[in-house]
Protein backbone atom coordinates (compact mmCIF):
# COMPACT_ATOMS: atom_id res chain seq x y z
CA UNK A 1 0.00 0.00 0.00
CA UNK A 2 3.05 2.29 0.91
CA UNK A 3 4.63 1.75 -2.36
CA UNK A 4 1.45 2.41 -4.55
CA UNK A 5 1.52 6.04 -2.70
CA UNK A 6 4.96 6.68 -2.94
CA UNK A 7 5.31 6.55 -6.90
CA UNK A 8 2.80 9.49 -7.21
CA UNK A 9 4.24 11.23 -4.31
CA UNK A 10 7.95 10.81 -6.09
CA UNK A 11 6.61 11.75 -9.27
CA UNK A 12 4.90 15.20 -8.17
CA UNK A 13 8.14 16.40 -6.19
CA UNK A 14 10.11 15.27 -9.44
CA UNK A 15 8.20 17.65 -11.23
CA UNK A 16 8.16 20.38 -8.77
CA UNK A 17 11.78 20.34 -8.52
CA UNK A 18 11.90 20.58 -12.35
CA UNK A 19 9.36 23.50 -12.58
CA UNK A 20 11.40 25.47 -10.04
CA UNK A 21 14.86 24.74 -11.82
CA UNK A 22 12.87 25.86 -15.04
CA UNK A 23 11.83 29.53 -13.58
CA UNK A 24 14.60 29.81 -11.71
CA UNK A 25 16.71 29.47 -14.78
CA UNK A 26 14.55 32.00 -16.84
CA UNK A 27 14.68 34.29 -14.03
CA UNK A 28 18.55 34.13 -13.95
CA UNK A 29 18.35 33.99 -17.80
CA UNK A 30 16.76 37.58 -17.48
CA UNK A 31 19.36 39.13 -15.21
CA UNK A 32 22.26 37.95 -16.51
CA UNK A 33 24.48 40.24 -19.42
CA UNK A 34 24.27 38.64 -22.64
CA UNK A 35 27.38 39.08 -24.76
CA UNK A 36 25.56 38.56 -28.38
CA UNK A 37 22.22 39.82 -29.08
CA UNK A 38 19.66 39.79 -26.88
CA UNK A 39 17.41 36.35 -26.75
CA UNK A 40 14.24 36.56 -28.91
CA UNK A 41 12.85 34.25 -25.73
CA UNK A 42 14.12 37.13 -23.39
CA UNK A 43 12.08 40.02 -25.33
CA UNK A 44 8.72 37.98 -25.73
CA UNK A 45 8.59 37.84 -21.60
CA UNK A 46 9.36 41.70 -20.77
CA UNK A 47 7.52 44.17 -19.25
CA UNK A 48 7.22 46.84 -22.04
CA UNK A 49 6.40 50.66 -21.04
CA UNK A 50 4.73 53.51 -22.97
CA UNK A 51 2.06 51.73 -24.96
CA UNK A 52 -0.42 52.22 -22.31
CA UNK A 53 0.23 55.62 -19.87
CA UNK A 54 1.04 54.87 -16.22
CA UNK A 55 1.81 51.23 -16.43
CA UNK A 56 3.73 48.47 -18.11
CA UNK A 57 2.40 45.31 -20.42
CA UNK A 58 3.74 42.39 -19.19
CA UNK A 59 4.38 40.06 -22.87
CA UNK A 60 3.85 36.25 -22.25
CA UNK A 61 5.52 34.27 -25.05
CA UNK A 62 5.31 37.30 -27.27
CA UNK A 63 2.03 38.47 -26.62
CA UNK A 64 -0.17 40.62 -24.41
CA UNK A 65 -4.13 40.70 -24.25
CA UNK A 66 -6.77 42.63 -21.84
CA UNK A 67 -10.35 43.90 -22.63
CA UNK A 68 -9.12 46.80 -24.55
CA UNK A 69 -6.10 45.61 -26.61
CA UNK A 70 -3.83 42.60 -27.76
CA UNK A 71 -0.01 43.61 -27.81
CA UNK A 72 2.22 41.27 -29.85
CA UNK A 73 6.33 41.39 -30.82
CA UNK A 74 7.14 41.05 -34.31
CA UNK A 75 9.91 38.74 -33.90
CA UNK A 76 10.95 39.14 -37.21
CA UNK A 77 11.40 42.92 -36.98
CA UNK A 78 13.98 43.48 -34.31
CA UNK A 79 17.53 45.55 -34.65
CA UNK A 80 20.50 44.67 -32.68
CA UNK A 81 23.28 46.86 -31.66
CA UNK A 82 24.65 49.70 -28.35
CA UNK A 83 21.85 52.03 -27.51
CA UNK A 84 23.26 53.57 -24.58
CA UNK A 85 26.78 53.48 -25.48
CA UNK A 86 28.22 51.03 -22.94
CA UNK A 87 29.49 48.47 -24.89
CA UNK A 88 26.64 46.10 -24.48
CA UNK A 89 24.42 44.63 -27.18
CA UNK A 90 20.83 45.92 -26.56
CA UNK A 91 17.77 46.10 -28.91
CA UNK A 92 15.10 47.84 -30.65
CA UNK A 93 11.66 45.74 -31.18
CA UNK A 94 8.46 46.50 -32.93
CA UNK A 95 5.12 46.46 -31.10
CA UNK A 96 1.62 45.71 -32.62
CA UNK A 97 -1.15 47.11 -30.38
CA UNK A 98 -4.47 46.50 -31.73
CA UNK A 99 -7.33 47.85 -29.99
CA UNK A 100 -10.62 50.04 -30.55
CA UNK A 101 -8.51 52.53 -32.54
CA UNK A 102 -7.25 50.29 -35.13
CA UNK A 103 -3.45 49.05 -35.15
CA UNK A 104 -0.60 51.09 -33.81
CA UNK A 105 2.80 50.11 -33.96
CA UNK A 106 5.86 51.16 -31.04
CA UNK A 107 9.50 51.17 -30.83
CA UNK A 108 10.58 49.52 -28.08
CA UNK A 109 14.15 50.71 -26.92
CA UNK A 110 15.46 47.57 -24.33
CA UNK A 111 18.98 47.73 -22.93
CA UNK A 112 21.32 45.64 -20.98
CA UNK A 113 22.11 47.11 -17.49
CA UNK A 114 23.67 46.30 -14.21
CA UNK A 115 23.23 42.41 -15.57
CA UNK A 116 19.41 43.01 -16.28
CA UNK A 117 17.84 43.04 -19.73
CA UNK A 118 14.51 46.40 -19.19
CA UNK A 119 12.49 48.27 -21.94
CA UNK A 120 13.68 51.65 -20.63
CA UNK A 121 10.94 53.54 -23.31
CA UNK A 122 8.61 53.11 -26.09
CA UNK A 123 7.74 55.39 -29.22
CA UNK A 124 4.59 55.66 -30.95
CA UNK A 125 5.17 55.16 -34.88
CA UNK A 126 1.49 55.56 -35.54
CA UNK A 127 -1.15 53.59 -37.37
CA UNK A 128 -1.16 53.01 -40.78
CA UNK A 129 3.31 52.95 -40.82
CA UNK A 130 4.45 49.91 -42.94
CA UNK A 131 7.82 48.88 -41.13
CA UNK A 132 10.33 47.92 -43.84
CA UNK A 133 13.67 47.79 -42.05
CA UNK A 134 15.01 48.18 -38.14
CA UNK A 135 18.91 48.42 -37.46
CA UNK A 136 20.99 50.53 -34.85
CA UNK A 137 23.54 52.63 -36.23
CA UNK A 138 25.63 54.18 -34.30
CA UNK A 139 23.50 54.61 -31.00
CA UNK A 140 20.03 55.42 -33.08
CA UNK A 141 17.61 53.04 -34.04
CA UNK A 142 17.13 53.60 -37.28
CA UNK A 143 13.58 52.38 -39.39
CA UNK A 144 13.10 52.38 -42.67
CA UNK A 145 8.89 52.96 -43.50
CA UNK A 146 5.94 54.00 -45.49
CA UNK A 147 4.01 56.78 -43.56
CA UNK A 148 0.63 58.21 -44.92
CA UNK A 149 1.21 61.09 -47.74
CA UNK A 150 -1.77 63.50 -48.42
CA UNK A 151 -4.27 61.74 -51.05
CA UNK A 152 -3.60 58.09 -49.28
CA UNK A 153 -6.26 55.75 -48.66
CA UNK A 154 -6.76 54.43 -45.19
CA UNK A 155 -4.33 51.71 -44.45
CA UNK A 156 -2.16 51.73 -47.73
CA UNK A 157 1.19 54.35 -47.09
CA UNK A 158 3.02 55.89 -50.33
CA UNK A 159 5.12 58.44 -48.50
CA UNK A 160 9.14 56.56 -47.77
CA UNK A 161 10.37 57.56 -44.82
CA UNK A 162 13.93 57.37 -42.60
CA UNK A 163 12.98 57.44 -38.98
CA UNK A 164 15.88 57.72 -36.21
CA UNK A 165 15.00 57.38 -33.07
CA UNK A 166 17.78 57.81 -29.66
CA UNK A 167 17.31 56.56 -26.28
CA UNK A 168 18.14 59.34 -23.81
CA UNK A 169 17.93 58.06 -20.32
CA UNK A 170 14.40 56.93 -19.87
CA UNK A 171 12.72 58.56 -23.09
CA UNK A 172 13.08 58.40 -26.81
CA UNK A 173 14.11 61.36 -28.62
CA UNK A 174 13.49 61.92 -32.64
CA UNK A 175 16.19 62.34 -34.25
CA UNK A 176 15.91 62.22 -37.85
CA UNK A 177 12.56 62.20 -40.03
CA UNK A 178 13.40 62.21 -43.96
CA UNK A 179 11.03 61.85 -46.71
CA UNK A 180 12.77 59.44 -49.19
CA UNK A 181 10.13 59.78 -52.13
CA UNK A 182 6.72 58.65 -52.34
CA UNK A 183 5.38 55.35 -54.11
CA UNK A 184 3.15 55.61 -56.98
CA UNK A 185 0.55 53.70 -55.56
CA UNK A 186 0.43 51.80 -52.01
CA UNK A 187 1.35 47.88 -52.60
CA UNK A 188 -1.39 45.56 -52.96
CA UNK A 189 0.38 43.42 -50.16
CA UNK A 190 2.29 44.55 -47.63
CA UNK A 191 5.48 43.43 -48.72
CA UNK A 192 8.38 45.09 -46.56
CA UNK A 193 11.05 43.01 -48.98
CA UNK A 194 9.77 44.53 -52.37
CA UNK A 195 8.41 48.10 -52.47
CA UNK A 196 9.64 48.72 -55.84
Amino acid sequence: MRARHFLPALALSLSLSLSWASLAHAQQSAQQAFADDVPLPILQSLAYVDIEQGRALNLSEGFYRDERRAVRLLAGMIGNGDLDGDGTRDAAVLLEERGAQGTVLHVAMVVQRAGRVRNMASWRLGENVQVRSLTIEDGTAVLSLLAMGEGDLPAQPTVRMLVGLKLNGSEVQLMRREPKGRLAAAPARYDPANWD
